[in-house]
């Protein structure tokens, strides 16, 4: 396997300047990622720019699902939901880091009707290509005023894995991926874009050409888009989602709860992991993509939320957080009803993406891609892609793997993207920071 680690983009960066490329991709987030690896898979010549490290945004804050979505059934979107299950489908049967988890729909209080969900998951399971009539459950598992619930299923991965698998794979064909490479200008001098870029790492600036520039920037993407032309930046709205993290033990259960919660009726999930617990997520307008703060309101709200089923969950009881911020193509009094769907704007070469979820990256790089063969004058091949043939080892070895074929430049990088530590090990993250720190270090001899 090709080597693709700090000391080779060291080099690559060093003969970026000058270089003329096919596609150029800003943004090293899932969408950004997956575009990559169908151009590899295809040999267009193509170079990825992220501003931090890869995944250091909005694929790194996601409730970590692939899944349909029942929420967006209720709201009438059939096709999206559709998709997304098609999507899921393929996941769950053509790679290990999607995994089908178990979900229970409580019925309460402040549920929905048992009507209304014996339709909603019968049409979900439809789309799906199941045909199964689900019936309530009269059991109340234990949880004061549950009255019984619906069983369904979805999946779960490891966002942060699934974007930097698609990357390593995007670079073992051949893409030139960059992290800490930030875009400052892009111009259109002749019958090419020009951008201009620094590296955050090394402090050197330079500019590269392509013939076609996507903007993957997710909640910067507005910002992308106005390096180019300010006069006319996407409707875009940005919504943050955070979550709590309990140790398993505290609410000890083996399958994930969708409820709603008493205090506004929103629905939340609560999600098992190996060793912890994720709860969430809000969903409130923010202003800023730079906006990952988690405010002590927020996670009162889930607490108080999830006391109602579970009265041991306390402020005590929680051993982390995160946030996510949501590019949503729209806008409206409530970021809720704001669709969850992408939008794809073309001026020329330049291709702008605006919204798309973590299960939809595949369908979103398959119709840019479908955009980009024309303009280019070539056959891009998009059925079945993008695939992912790559893969990390198991044991003590994962992380000296990473620091070798996942280009990370700081211990932190490895803690946070690669391992995501923080989310699913906390009591444990210093370790793998130092234990990041010491594999990169031996790495410079």
């Amino acid at each position: 396997m090709k080597e693709f680690s700090f000391r080779t983009r060291e080099k690559e960066i060093s003969e970026l300047d000058g270089k003329h490329f096919q596609v150029a991709i800003i943004g090293g987030g899932i969408t950004g990622a997956g575009l990559a690896n169908i151009m590899a898979e295809n040999g267009v010549s193509t170079v990825l720019f992220d501003k931090s490290d890869f995944c250091a945004g909005t694929s790194a804050g996601s409730s970590k699902l692939i899944h349909g979505g029942l929420r967006y059934l209720q709201q009438g979107k059939i096709r999206l939901t559709r998709e997304l299950l098609k999507e899921r489908e393929y996941l769950l049967k053509t790679t290990d880091i999607v995994k089908k988890l178990d979900f229970k729909v409580i019925i309460d209080d402040y549920s929905w009707g048992k009507g209304e969900l014996t339709f909603g998951i019968f049409l979900y399971n439809v789309l799906a290509g199941h045909l199964k009539v689900q019936r309530m459950v009269k059991d109340n598992l234990g949880i004061p005023g549950v009255k019984g619930y619906f069983p369904y299923y979805d999946a779960v991965t490891e966002d942060t894995e699934l974007v930097m698998y698609n990357i390593a794979y995007a670079s073992q064909l051949g893409a030139t991926c960059l992290n800490y490479t930030e875009i400052t200008s892009i111009s259109k001098p002749d019958k090419n874009y020009a951008l201009e870029y620094i590296d955050r790492h090394g402090k050197k600036t330079g500019k590269v050409s392509a013939e076609i520039v996507v903007n993957c920037g997710g909640p910067w993407a507005k910002r992308v888009r106005e390096l180019y032309d300010r006069n006319s930046p996407g409707n875009l709205s940005l919504s943050k989602g955070i979550h709590i993290i309990l140790d398993k033990k505290v609410i000890g259960i083996n399958y994930a709860i969708a409820f709603r919660s008493h205090i506004d009726k929103r629905q939340l999930f609560i999600i098992p992991r190996d060793k912890v617990t994720i709860i969430g997520t809000t969903d409130k307008f923010i202003d800023s993509p730079d906006d990952f703060s988690v405010p002590e309101e927020d996670i009162n709200y889930l607490i108080d939320s999830v006391k109602r089923l579970f009265p041991t969950v306390s402020r005590d009881k929680v051993i982390g957080s995160f946030a996510g911020i949501r590019p949503l193509f729209g806008s409206g009094d409530d970021p809720g009803k704001i669709s969850r769907d992408f939008h794809i704007e073309r001026d020329n070469g330049l291709i702008d993406i605006y919204g798309g979820k973590l299960t939809s990256y595949r369908a979103i790089a398959r119709k840019v891609a479908r955009m980009i063969a024309p303009e280019l004058k070539i056959n891009i091949r998009t059925k079945g892609l993008p695939v992912i043939d790559y893969k990390r080892p198991k044991g003590e070895d994962r992380i000296s793997f990473e620091a070798m074929y996942e280009c990370p430049l700081y211990p932190e990088d490895i803690k946070l993207r690669r391992e995501a530590a923080q989310i699913y090990d906390p009591m444990g993250q210093e370790k793998v920071e130092k234990d990041a720190e010491t594999v990169l270090k031996s790495m410079e001899k």
